[in-house]
């Protein structure tokens, strides 16, 4: 399946780019040595003041209107700087932050001036989702530490977006995080207006008693999407720092704030009716309702607890349709669940170790998280009444259902280290009884300068499956033991980036509280990547090319994988992107080697700033993985995004994939997604999804002879979602499945109808 990614980047993010290895191991000797000098050293003085934050001189209401008292006298920013696609060039547009304080929340406003207000997007849509809007944020570090903070956006529409940063971790933006918080935004004649309330309780903060004393890291950022999204914000960024947080201004102040007494009770009632049909009538099953209640404690301002009883911890959203056919390998899908979502970046390691989702049905669950002095540490306990079981191998992976529950548990702690770097532990548990899985780790982030960094990793495991499953599945009787040891080694600048990687995984290692479908494997990869940057007021503004080469062995040194790898990149104006790459790779799979040239592209613009526009081009050899022979692949579909009017917002991905061997057709495939959305208001809107997925086969061309021909799956969703806060929600839907094949017509097979309720009680 191809990757059609959207035209908007991250959120905000200094670009980025992508060392030798003969350096590698070197350097990895000499970075643990490094870091022991580091852990005694102090974090350097600011080379300029802090600004001073004064509590507001009055009160202030959240309407977008800033002629309130308890603006005067508020710490002033202006957004002087454009640092993409610009490097710290003057703004085209003025922008000003105004920053100050009560005793329970900080409050944020903006002045957007825009030459024409009539250019201004704004949509409304559902919070976290309008990122190609215009939109203004505040970043904040509240320890200071440029490791982690906050972003909080509003688009000129009022729509919000929260997003927690971590540049420590694998992924730098999670826009999965949610606080509660209030926001207004006002499009007036020369721009727009935005203010912001953001409660001390919904972020971490150091604990002391002398809160007068308190810096934080801030920063202003705009988004102004023309033909080309500038970005600026009110301090300027250096290309060759990996590190954002590290670059924002500081603020001084915080006299008399508090985090109250920071308790959320969120009863929950979810209730849900399956009726399935049998020839042509419907069999209406049992209806079911089930009451819950979630926990969220802020023990201190830097450590919350959760706990969840009877939890509907079930998604809402539909997983995006992911292609399935001919895979060596599972299907990695997203948390989205809200329950998993606290503290969730602490866990992100190098090795995927950690994914939630295989925590399938949980009745209960409780979690600790947050940060002391250097060391942010969290755990989390949950008793599923589903048993997923991933096996994993060289040469593909599979999974399997075991009858019970089982307990799962997950404990992270990660210590600061000098001004970047850090240090953790990991250990993970599952337990059902016959069946048992340990964990655990040691992992590093060692920053060697400012633009080149050391990650590693090296975990242990202990796994039993029940004597019958372990029989089944090909899997070792009786209690087994592996391990699995990564390092990266990564150089990232202005105009250059360079990685070497090495990951070793047993044969009998297992992650099964996370997601590593192949171990027996020793990979090395190593790669550079060249950006050029257009100056100012060029049709173009980015262009980039690099090589990559990957080789994977089993442990015993057999090839099983290898490629070299040319691509280049394009970003240009009308917000346009273009991707294109050719790789030569070779396979070995069931005891034969492959070698297969292929061709991929993808990229998309935007022709106006109501429709976006792109697709994706796949071509070249292949592996019959179900026959063991070789074969040839093309494939690609297009995407489409259109903002019909401002509330409404239609999504079409289509995905075709046709793979042929021995000369003849063996599959063509076709995946449609469609999303159409309705939008009431900022909290309110209605959401059909429909998912089509069409096979057809050449039985002449499979080895059973009663190969199905043609398989067809449609899935529906309709939903009606009220959300006052991320957890204040009432949900109504239904879904339902239809199948059909060369025999029968399309017909549905099953059908949902379901609720949810949910409020976030402060007491």
């Amino acid at each position: 399946m191809q990757v059609v990614r959207r035209d908007t980047p991250p959120l905000f993010a200094v670009p980025p780019c992508r060392v030798s290895p003969r350096v590698f191991l070197q350097t990895l000797g000499w970075s643990c040595l490094t870091v022991l000098l580091l852990s005694g050293a102090a974090a350097p003085e600011p080379a300029v003041p802090p600004h001073a934050i004064r509590a507001a001189a009055g009160s202030i209401t959240i309407d977008g209107d800033l002629s309130d008292p308890g603006w005067n006298g508020a710490l002033t920013l202006p957004l002087d700087w454009e640092v993409m696609p610009g490097e710290n060039i003057p703004a085209p547009v003025r922008t000003e932050l105004r920053v100050t304080h009560d005793r329970d929340r900080l409050y944020a406003a903006f002045v957007a001036l825009d030459p024409d207000p009539s250019a201004i997007r704004a949509h409304l849509a559902d919070r976290d989702t309008p990122g190609a809007d215009d939109y203004v944020g505040i970043m904040l570090d509240p320890f200071n530490g440029g490791r982690r903070g906050y972003t909080f956006v509003v688009t000129a529409a009022g729509v919000q977006m929260d997003i927690a940063r971590n540049e420590v971790g694998e992924r730098m933006e999670d826009l999965t995080w949610d606080a509660i918080w209030e926001c207004e935004a006002r499009i007036t004649e020369d721009g727009y207006r935005v203010e912001m309330a953001i409660p001390f309780r919904e972020i971490r903060f150091p604990k002391g008693q002398d809160r007068e004393a308190m810096t934080w890291g801030v920063a202003g950022l705009r988004s102004w999407p023309r033909d080309i999204r500038h970005q600026m914000a009110t301090v300027p960024f250096d290309r060759d720092n990996g590190c954002v947080l590290c670059q924002i201004h500081q603020m001084a102040g915080f006299a008399g704030i508090s985090p109250g007494r920071n308790l959320e009770l969120t009863p929950t009632w979810t209730a849900n009716r399956s009726d399935e049909r049998t020839g042509v009538a419907w069999e209406d099953g049992p209806s079911r309702g089930e009451a819950g209640l979630s926990v969220r404690w802020g023990i201190t301002p830097g450590v919350s607890a959760n706990a969840a009883i009877n939890p509907d911890f079930s998604q809402v959203e539909a997983d995006e349709l992911a292609f399935d056919i001919n895979r060596r390998f599972a299907v990695f899908y997203g948390e989205k669940r809200p329950f998993f979502m606290e503290g969730a970046d602490l866990f992100e390691t190098p090795e995927r170790a950690v994914h939630t989702r295989m925590v399938a049905d949980p009745a209960w669950g409780v979690k600790l998280s947050g940060k002391s002095g250097a060391t942010a540490f969290g755990g989390f306990v949950a008793r599923d009444e589903l048993t997923g079981v991933l096996f994993p191998s060289n040469q593909g992976s599979g999974f399997a259902m075991l009858e019970g529950g089982v307990t799962d548990g997950a404990l992270r702690i990660r210590r600061d280290v000098g001004t970047r770097s850090t240090a953790g532990v990991l250990l993970t548990a599952r337990d059902a009884g016959a069946y048992r899985s340990l964990l655990a780790g040691a992992d590093g982030l060692f920053r060697l300068e400012e633009s080149t960094s050391l990650r590693w990793q090296f975990l242990g495991s202990e796994t039993r499956y029940p004597a019958e499953m372990a029989e089944e599945q090909g899997q070792p009787v009786g209690a087994f033991r592996g391990s699995a040891v990564t390092a990266k080694l990564l150089h990232d600048s202005r105009n250059w980036s360079a990685w070497s990687e090495i990951v070793r995984r047993d044969a009998r290692f297992r992650a099964d509280l996370g997601f590593v479908p192949q171990v027996d494997m020793l990979e090395y990869e190593t790669g550079v990547w060249r950006k050029w940057i257009a100056e100012p007021g060029r049709w173009w503004t980015e262009f980039g090319v690099g090589v990559e080469v990957d080789r994977v062995t089993d442990i015993s040194g057999r090839l099983t994988d290898r490629g070299v790898g040319l691509e280049v990149n394009l970003q240009a104006t009308k917000n346009t992107w273009l991707w294109a790459g050719v790789s030569d790779d070779r396979e070995w799979y069931d005891g034969r080697a492959y070698d297969m040239n292929f061709l991929r592209t993808h990229g998309g613009f935007r022709p106006t700033g109501d429709l976006f526009i792109g697709g994706g081009l796949r071509g070249g050899g292949a592996i019959d993985y179900e026959h063991g022979r070789p074969a040839t692949r093309f494939g690609g579909g297009p995407r489409v995004e259109w903002d019909i009017t401002d509330r409404v917002h239609l999504l079409a991905d289509l995905t075709h994939e046709e793979l042929d061997a021995d000369g003849e057709k063996l599959y063509t495939a076709n995946f449609l997604e469609t999303r159409l959305v309705g939008n009431f208001s900022r909290r309110a809107f209605v959401r059909g999804i429909v998912h089509f997925r069409h096979v057809t086969r050449n039985p002449a061309n499979h080895e059973d002879p009663d190969t199905e021909e043609r398989e067809l799956e449609v899935f529906t969703q309709l939903l009606f979602s009220y959300k006052v806060n991320p957890r204040t929600v009432l949900f109504l839907g239904y879904d339902d499945n239809a199948h059909g094949d060369l025999r029968t017509d399309l017909a549905r097979t099953d059908r949902t109808f379901f609720v949810k309720l949910g409020y976030a009680w402060t007491p």
